[in-house]
């Protein structure tokens, strides 16, 4: 199986979409102190924009599943996550929110998804019931 992987909970500004992502919604702070990324607004439609031509990107290059890393945003407290407090610690519902979102995306194109940084999230269930 051949998965591709990217980051879904931050922007690094080594990939080419970096400049995409709104100045509006990126933190301040670096995650565990990755200088060249910020973590993002799961929330924000643009990111979410992003995410899906990420997915189009990883498909056309023959990939079969992707690996998304920065799923655990929710666990974080807000000092960590943004200390300009610019942009919020994602609730646990809106990670869960965030990860149906794109499990969504990844089936529509006849991908897998894993689930990565989160195993306690495996017997949880999205808002529909179904277990994640």
């Amino acid at each position: 199986l051949v998965t591709c992987y990217f980051e879904v909970g931050s922007a690094a500004q080594w990939r080419d979409d970096y400049a995409q992502f709104p100045e509006s919604a990126m933190s301040g702070t670096a995650p565990n102190n990755w200088d060249d990324e910020r973590w993002v607004d799961i929330s924000n439609q643009t990111v979410r924009g992003i995410m899906q031509a990420r997915m189009d990107a990883s498909k056309s290059k023959g990939c079969q599943g992707i690996e998304p890393d920065w799923l655990d945003n929710y666990t974080y407290s807000q000092k960590e996550y943004d200390s300009t407090e610019k942009i919020k610690v994602p609730t646990k519902a809106q990670e869960l929110d965030y990860m149906r979102f794109l499990a969504d995306e990844a089936h529509k194109r006849g991908m897998m998804i894993a689930l990565k940084n989160v195993p306690d999230l495996a017997i949880e269930k999205f808002s529909d019931g179904q277990t994640v």
